[in-house]
């Protein structure tokens, strides 16, 4: 300690600045230092733990500018020092403060999501995380504790929620939600088949997921043409719709939709394999009985016994 002072007693009018100098872990902060030695080599060091490891040299005035990667560290002030190689030192502090990030930062309903939690207080506990709908929100988890440095993870499935940017925020016992920097997560329009194969004539169900809240005029496309329109989504986005397979020869046919807001190239396409099979009808009666059998999914031009 003692040899320590006595290099900071020969700081002379060295000085840095930090840009920003306040955030959180995980951040770009600039640093840039004025009047150290002339052409020297300069360190940087972060709660005495040196974070800069490319050569950095001051230029013929003594100045120099280098970005740094705020490290994971607990809510309050850090010290940030420069040293040069003739022990010319100076610091300044970093305010570090509570935030989040997501990982990924958008896709549909059901998306794995990671959440870290960076700049809490040390060892806090506690930690509730929110996803806000309209207006609303579910909790996510109420029981998260951060560790020695403020960090904390936790994954969990995006729950069912409309089109767009949907706020991730978090509290804990000596962090408030205003003084938590939130996240957003982009939710973006989907949809899933009850089957993704079948026959002629056979009923399929579909759900979509992510459209805007409320729309309406939705229509499912199979190979580009309507099958099932008017269908209207719920507040979350949400509907449910089904269709015949369309009287179409065997093979693998596109399956996709679109509405009032949402285009459909904003959706990923489904794969449908329509095999052969039959419709009859009607399927029960007596003794006589007119009968129509509808065959679908059979090669073209091909001739056709029925038995």
């Amino acid at each position: 300690v003692g040899s320590e002072m006595c290099i900071r007693d020969r700081a002379q009018s060295a000085w840095i600045n930090l840009s920003p100098d306040d955030g959180v872990p995980g951040e770009e902060v600039t640093v840039y230092g004025y009047n150290f030695t002339a052409e020297a080599r300069v360190y940087i060091y972060y709660d005495g733990e040196r974070v800069q490891h490319e050569r950095i040299e001051t230029d013929d005035d003594g100045d120099f500018e280098v970005d740094i990667i705020v490290p994971e560290s607990y809510t309050g002030a850090h010290e940030v020092y420069a040293e040069d190689e003739d022990d010319i030192y100076a610091d300044e502090y970093f305010d570090v403060e509570p935030g989040l990030t997501v990982d990924p930062e958008e896709g549909p309903v059901d998306t794995d999501v990671t959440i870290e939690g960076h700049g809490f207080e040390e060892d806090e506990e506690d930690i509730e995380v929110r996803y806000y709908f309209d207006g609303n929100y579910t909790t996510i988890e109420d029981s998260i504790e951060a560790d020695e440095y403020g960090w904390w993870e936790i994954s969990f499935e995006i729950p069912t929620s409309d089109q767009g940017s949907h706020e991730i925020d978090a509290q804990g016992d000596d962090s408030s939600f205003a003084e938590v920097h939130d996240v957003t997560f982009e939710v973006t329009p989907s949809i899933s088949l009850d089957e993704d194969s079948g026959s002629v004539g056979e009923s399929i169900s579909m759900t979509g997921n992510g459209f805007v809240a409320d729309e309406r005029d939705i229509t499912i496309l199979f190979d580009g043409e309507a099958v099932e329109t008017d269908i209207r989504a719920d507040d979350n986005g949400y509907w449910e719709g089904s269709f015949e397979v369309p009287e179409l020869a065997s093979g693998t046919y596109d399956v996709t939709a679109e509405g009032e807001y949402t285009d459909k190239e904003d959706i990923d396409e489904l794969s449908f394999e329509i095999g052969p099979g039959l419709v009859l009808s009607p399927d029960q009666g007596h003794v006589g009985t007119d009968l129509t059998v509808t065959g679908g999914g059979f090669a073209t031009g091909k001739s056709v016994i029925i038995r």
